[in-house]
C-alpha cells in the first residue's frame, strides 16, 4: 500500500476469511484506489470493489 498524502509505503497480507477483505477496504472519507493482476478467479473481487465504490484498475500480468 501507499499513502498518496505522505508517500509512506506499507505490506499487509490479506486473507479471505469472513469480512477481512471488506472491512480493509472501507475507508469513510479516503480515496482509496485498488490496482489488481487479470486473473480468471478475480471476478468475486471486481463485484466487491464494485459493490463498496471502490476505484480499481486491472493489469495485464506480463505487464505490470
Amino acid at each position: 500500500m501507499m499513502d498518496m498524502e505522505t508517500g509512506e509505503f506499507a505490506e499487509k497480507a490479506l486473507f479471505y476469511e469472513g469480512n477481512a477483505v471488506r472491512e480493509f477496504l472501507r475507508c469513510p472519507g479516503r480515496r482509496v484506489v485498488v490496482s489488481i493482476e487479470a486473473t480468471g478467479a478475480m471476478q468475486w473481487f471486481l463485484v466487491l470493489l464494485e459493490e463498496l465504490g471502490v476505484e480499481y484498475r486491472v493489469g495485464h500480468p506480463a505487464k505490470i
